[in-house]
């Protein structure tokens, strides 16, 4: 208990003895200061010790042989603020003098003010100890690269003389923070085939927006071949945002790194004609089917002249079929060939052989008949052709043209069946009387009563004067004892 009760009086009276001395000690150095010739000083703010005491105010005056201190090298006024000590004004560099000479020794600090370099490009950013109202020179490169599709394009400072050089000079008084502002940027790749001249790849600001054009057709090895636009793609793993990639123009906006493909499709020239007109002219994709048709007839003019189709010319195989199909894998250029053919008709009312359809220039046997029996008792004979020779019912005709011929006939007579006809009911009764018995004689009077008849006409259209009896006296035939009939009309004398 009395330990702990002595110590800490002991205690209370060392502070007391030491506040005492410092009380003593800080009257005579003030006196000091007051009669002393030496006195001592800074240039900063920051305080000196003599003899391990700091004075209450700079400069002040020692006495000789006294021992002056300055505190640290480096004095921090603030956190952007600091003082370092350089030397005293005598020459001499160590912290602490001891003046024995009259005079004025002062404490020569360097002024020093933080200057913070603040950039959102990589290994830029930086901070630094500049002398205090010094002009302190600051230069950035104007791209940092930070990785092959990213980039910081330099824009300007937020403060100091060239605000808008990469160069820059700044005097700064007080702790300064200034930013080195860029533009962050991206590569932008666009692949299209050779010959498409799209512009378009290099670098572009973050959210800026890129304006794509491509050109609908891009030219070939020959003009049979042609690229055609598809779309637009992007080929990197990173969804892009495109806007009407179907289109020859597309807006991409731009927020990373992107390769954009413009898509082609190749095409060939399909081309099919004929003496008709053009039946197919387009641009077919490689690989794609397509389908060649001609129409097997076509009519010039109806029913008298015509095409008529044959095969396809400019394709290997000989195709003769007027619909074709196949894939494209090349340029194709056909001709459907066809044949003129024009209208041979004939006019002829008992038939004819040779009419119809005839390829032009040819020559066809033509033929009708050279008679005609019609209805038995008259006959059609053939006289000839318009502009042929006469008689001649069979002919070769040149035809380069629609052509009609006539046949012309002259109708008489059929003699030989007319006397058949006549004489046929004559024979049937002759036939029928040698058939009956009595026959003749029945026919030898009604021959007689025939013959008065005719006498009594003309007797009584005769004059009385010059009227004579005629005598007719029948004179019959016999054949075997029998009478044979005389034809109607003869007179027997």
């Amino acid at each position: 208990m009395l330990k702990r009760r002595v110590f800490p009086f002991l205690a209370k009276a060392g502070v007391l003895t030491a506040t005492v001395s410092a009380f003593f000690l800080g009257s005579s150095l003030a006196f000091a200061q007051q009669t002393s010739p030496i006195t001592v000083s800074t240039n900063s703010g920051t305080t000196l010790y003599v003899d391990g005491i700091e004075p209450e105010k700079l400069p002040a005056g020692v006495g000789a042989g006294a021992q002056v201190c300055a505190p640290a090298p480096r004095v921090y006024k603030s956190e952007g603020e600091r003082f370092i000590f350089q030397e005293w004004s005598d020459g001499t560099t160590d912290k602490c003098i001891v003046p024995t000479k009259p005079g004025a020794y002062r404490a020569i600090y360097a002024h020093e003010v933080l200057v913070v370099l603040k950039s959102a490009a990589p290994g830029v950013q930086r901070s630094m100890w500049a002398p205090f109202a010094e002009p302190v020179k600051l230069e950035v490169p104007s791209v940092v690269q930070q990785s092959d599709d990213s980039r910081f394009r330099f824009d300007g400072w937020t403060d100091g003389e060239t605000l808008f050089e990469r160069t820059n000079q700044i005097a700064p008084v007080k702790p300064t923070t200034l930013e080195a502002k860029w533009i962050h940027e991206y590569q932008i790749t666009v692949q299209a085939p050779d010959g498409a001249d799209i512009k378009g790849s290099g670098w572009y600001p973050e959210g800026s927006s890129l304006l794509l054009r491509a050109p609908d057709t891009i030219p070939g090895a020959t003009n049979q071949e042609r690229l055609k636009f598809v779309n637009w793609e992007n080929a990197t793993l990173r969804g892009a945002v495109l806007q009407n990639p179907q289109s020859l123009q597309a807006a991409l906006k731009i927020d990373g790194p992107y390769l954009i493909r413009a898509n082609y499709d190749q095409q060939y020239l399909v081309e099919a004609n004929s003496a008709v007109g053009t039946l197919k002219r387009d641009w077919i994709k490689d690989g794609s089917d397509v389908i060649l048709e001609a129409p097997p007839i076509a009519d010039v003019v109806p029913e008298q002249d015509r095409l008529v189709f044959k095969r396809w010319d400019g394709m290997d195989g000989g195709l003769t079929s007027p619909k074709i199909t196949g894939k494209v894998d090349k340029p194709i250029s056909v001709t459907a060939v066809y044949e003129r053919q024009v209208m041979l008709k004939i006019n002829a009312p008992h038939g004819s052989a040779g009419e119809g359809w005839q390829k032009v220039g040819t020559v066809a046997p033509v033929s009708v008949p050279s008679t005609f029996s019609e209805m038995f008792l008259l006959n059609s004979t053939f006289t000839g052709f318009g502009g042929y020779p006469q008689g001649q019912s069979s002919i070769q005709v040149l035809v380069n043209e629609p052509t009609t011929l006539t046949a012309l006939y002259r109708t008489e007579p059929n003699l030989p069946v007319l006397v058949l006809v006549l004489l046929l009911p004559l024979l049937a009764v002759i036939v029928y009387l040698m058939g009956t018995r009595g026959g003749f004689d029945a026919l030898g009077e009604r021959v007689q009563r025939l013959r008065h008849s005719v006498r009594a006409r003309r007797k009584s259209n005769a004059p009385a004067a010059e009227t004579a009896p005629l005598e007719v006296t029948a004179k019959l035939p016999t054949r075997n004892g029998t009478h044979l009939p005389l034809p109607i009309g003869d007179e027997l004398h």
